[in-house]
């Protein structure tokens, strides 16, 4: 069984990522089909989209388990320079996890908040999940 954890579907960053993360369902779809995966976790850079991750769920569950993700920008010890860090859940979960990464990531739920600038540290992941 072919498994991908670590999947980009949208442009969320703008210094170094290009529109070409930013993929439609169709195009998911095809390339999951094309590609025999059959459980995937989109973890987009800072950002979980409940819409998008439903409407892909929706439209490639007979053929794949979608896994709710993100993958963080981790600031630790020091370094200039961000690592990354993936957190993955069960769909079960998905609506607690959907509030929780709000929570962390723009908790005054600003409309025009940027994923770029954010990091978390190890503490702060280990806290919230």
């Amino acid at each position: 069984m072919l498994v991908d954890i670590h999947c980009h579907t949208m442009q969320t960053k703008s210094d170094g990522e290009n529109d070409k993360r930013n993929v439609s369902k169709e195009l998911f779809c095809e390339k999951v089909i094309k590609a025999k995966i059959k459980m995937l976790a989109i973890t987009n850079h800072n950002l979980f989209n409940k819409a998008q991750f439903d409407e892909f769920k929706n439209a490639i569950s007979k053929e794949c388990y979608l896994l709710p993700g993100i993958e963080f920008n981790l600031k630790e010890n020091n370094r200039p320079q961000p690592s990354h860090i993936l957190v993955i859940v069960d769909p079960k979960y998905e609506d607690d996890f959907n509030e929780k990464i709000i929570e962390l990531t723009n908790p005054k739920k600003e409309k025009t908040f940027s994923t770029n600038n954010f990091v978390i540290t190890s503490q702060d992941l280990i806290n919230n999940f």
